[in-house]
């Protein structure tokens, strides 16, 4: 399965709209969002794309309410209080919005860290045991981040990427 990542999509609807069209072309099956989506209606593209979803609360996420309604509107979209745990093709992924948050013992549980400051990090003892379990799509090295600049970036706000992995 091919897994899209956001993060720190802050109301931005047309940038998530063309993430989700971004998405749905490249054929990902699953959406994780390490949160900030900041307004209810900011999950609409996503849900409209039929995109699966699993995300957990950011910082600026105060209406979680709001979220959860919105998010109950879709197929397989659900947000969870970060940090959370999500098992995708037989490995554990740590999906999270404020690394400071995460004791080091929980990081080296997953074979892989989702945040906003740094999307993807294979945990190095894991890699070491299993080099082939998780690999990143469009990079040759089976650990290395593949980052393109996306449609935030235009917005005046810090550059965010799209990193897009493939779990074997």
């Amino acid at each position: 399965m091919r897994v899209g990542v956001l993060a720190d999509t802050h109301d931005r609807l047309p940038a998530v709209a063309e993430f989700a069209r971004r998405f749905r072309e490249a054929g990902i099956g699953m959406v994780l969002h390490a949160g900030d989506y900041c307004a209810s209606w900011s999950l609409r593209p996503i849900i409209a794309a039929n995109l699966a979803l699993a995300g957990v609360y950011g910082r600026n996420d105060g209406d979680h309410e709001g979220l959860q309604a919105e998010a109950a509107k879709g197929v397989g979209v659900e947000i969870y209080e970060s940090p959370h745990s999500v098992e995708l093709g037989g490995a554990r992924l740590l999906l999270v919005h404020d690394i400071g948050d995460v004791n080091a013992r929980s990081v080296a549980g997953h074979v892989i860290v989702i945040h906003p400051r740094l999307r993807i990090a294979v945990h190095a003892a894991h890699r070491a045991a299993c080099p082939r379990s998780a690999r990143v799509f469009g990079d040759s090295s089976a650990h290395t981040v593949h980052r393109v600049d996306s449609p935030l970036a235009s917005h005046g706000h810090h550059p965010e990427r799209r990193t897009e992995f493939r779990v074997r």
